[in-house]
């Protein structure tokens, strides 16, 4: 006598719970790296004028900062292993909501 089959509900993807968890992420996920990440396209042209830099060192300085994110990527895993994923990703966000209202209070040094 075969076993009997699992609802298809609640099985793989066609789950309606894992659908709108995986909606729930992509529209976070689209909010929060559109806000972060291109939102700098914003500011860079007044951090370029009020430092008086050039829009090569400030674009690589960006760069420089997602490098860092990436090499600071395991030392990230380790905390979702060792914390809970969602320890991690909240702190991650919180830390984000509250730089960003500081960038342009930074203090800058002219020459």
């Amino acid at each position: 006598m075969a076993a009997p089959a699992a609802p298809e509900l609640l099985v793989g993807w066609g789950s309606p719970a894992l659908r709108r968890a995986t909606l729930s992420l992509a529209a976070t996920q689209l909010v929060s790296w559109g806000v972060l990440l291109y939102g700098f396209a914003v500011v860079a042209p007044e951090v370029t004028a009020d430092t008086g830099w050039p829009e090569s060192v400030v674009a690589g300085a960006f760069s420089l900062g997602l490098l860092v994110a990436g090499l600071a990527a395991p030392t990230v895993a380790t905390g979702l292993t060792r914390r809970g994923r969602q320890l991690v990703p909240t702190g991650g966000s919180l830390l984000g909501i509250v730089s960003w209202p500081a960038l342009p209070r930074a203090a800058t040094s002219s020459s």
